[in-house]
């Protein structure tokens, strides 16, 4: 995720400025739709009457979407800039590739060496790691949210290149009303529920994002056309009342989707998201306030690895005769990830890249058999892309894998 920082113009006497200021309602937003992931993979949720139970069974679905609409949304101020350079756009490709091939890789390691000490499953084939770092949802499923939002920001860019400036906002609207309509006649999910596991969900789901970036593009286009103050105090009112009345909606039987394609989602989620923006979280208590910005740091890598905690969870709970999928299980796996996150944050990175720095030429000899191997022309080893490519990951940094 982008960091949790909003990014508005302001009138200066110099005229327009961005003014940059952290923001806790976002970090507070990330930490519980963090644990609402958790909570639609790990748990299994009865109907007791407890209202907190019911609070987070109805937020469950909306999870996703708020973390893909409030990516965009923080992003728009450099993805919908008529300066945006090829430096901006490379930057933001990086900061979601690494977690997608650092996990992907750590994931096909760790269940290889899982199966070969249990002796139970299957081992995953190098064809299964190349379709994970493509799609998304082979082995390690929830990473299909990153592949995704690589290929909508590819959209956002190819459209903010070949549209006037003048006209983002129509075709975004234009964009936003296809897609969902797309989506909602069910139209989507008769085109790719048919194809393969491992390709219906992240296509699918690929569509069924379109809108939520396609909101975040408008909110952003248009927000000089309303006064900052006056925004605010409206957007408050209004969707604290939308919020309370589709609440009522959250049980009716919409049309099949790949799981955030409904109607409840879409109106759920960007109220839920502006409203958490603008609320006034500033007023916390000092100490409180670093502890939340400081477990919203490491959000993605919590939903990156929750689900191998979930799985040990899990299997723990079979062997010793307790229950399995509870509330309080979750509970265990998100700060379980989240001290893993942590542990990772402090693993020495420099030395990795000065040892690929040194070895350099091993890891050439080792990508050309690779190439080899699967069949691809050695010459792309030595092509400028290749170089640079090859430049290009041994400056991986610690904040890379946790914040895309």
């Amino acid at each position: 995720m982008p960091t949790s920082y909003f990014t508005d113009n302001r009138p200066t006497d110099k005229g327009y400025s961005r003014v940059t200021t952290h923001n806790y309602g976002i970090d507070i937003l990330r930490i519980w739709m963090c644990f609402e992931v958790i909570l639609l993979h790990f748990w299994t949720y009865t109907p007791t009457g407890n209202p907190i139970l019911i609070f987070f069974e109805d937020f469950r679905c909306v999870a996703v979407p708020c973390f893909m609409f409030l990516s965009f949304l923080l992003c728009a101020h450099t993805l919908d800039n008529p300066d945006l350079s090829f430096g901006d756009i490379k930057k933001r490709i990086r900061r979601i590739v690494i977690p997608i091939l650092f996990w992907g890789i750590a994931y096909y390691i760790l269940f290889n060496v899982s199966y070969l000490l249990l002796d139970k499953g299957n081992s995953l084939t190098l064809s299964d790691l190349l379709l994970q770092i493509i799609v998304g949802h082979v082995y390690n499923t929830p990473m299909w949210f990153l592949n995704d939002m690589l290929a909508l920001t590819l959209v956002v860019v190819v459209m903010n290149r070949f549209v006037p400036y003048n006209r983002l906002i129509l075709a975004n609207i234009c964009l936003t009303a296809v897609s969902l309509l797309f989506c909602l006649s069910g139209f989507n999910f008769r085109c790719f529920g048919g194809m393969s596991f491992e390709l219906r969900y992240p296509v699918g789901r690929f569509f069924e994002m379109l809108p939520y970036v396609g909101i975040a593009n408008i909110l952003f286009l248009s927000r000089k056309h309303f006064q900052y103050h006056l925004r605010l105090l409206t957007l408050c009112i209004l969707l604290a009342l939308i919020c309370c009345a589709v609440w009522t909606f959250s049980d009716i039987d919409w049309p099949d989707t790949f799981g955030y394609g409904s109607p409840y989602q879409y109106i759920m989620t960007v109220p839920l998201v502006l409203l958490m923006l603008h609320l006034p979280f500033d007023s916390i208590w000092a100490p409180l306030r670093r502890t939340i910005s400081y477990i919203a740091h490491y959000t993605l890598g919590i939903y990156c690895v929750h689900l191998c905690f979930g799985i040990l969870c899990n299997n723990l709970c079979s062997h010793f005769g307790l229950p399995e999928n509870t509330f309080t299980g979750c509970l265990a796996i998100f700060f379980i990830s989240f001290a893993v996150c942590c542990i990772i944050a402090v693993f020495p990175w420099s030395w990795i890249k000065k040892a690929v720095s040194w070895h350099g030429t091993l890891l050439q000899v080792g990508g050309l058999f690779c190439i080899f191997a699967t069949g691809l022309p050695i010459s792309r080893l030595f092509s400028p892309l290749g170089k640079s490519s090859f430049i290009w990951f041994t400056q991986v940094k610690r904040n890379d894998i946790f914040n895309p």
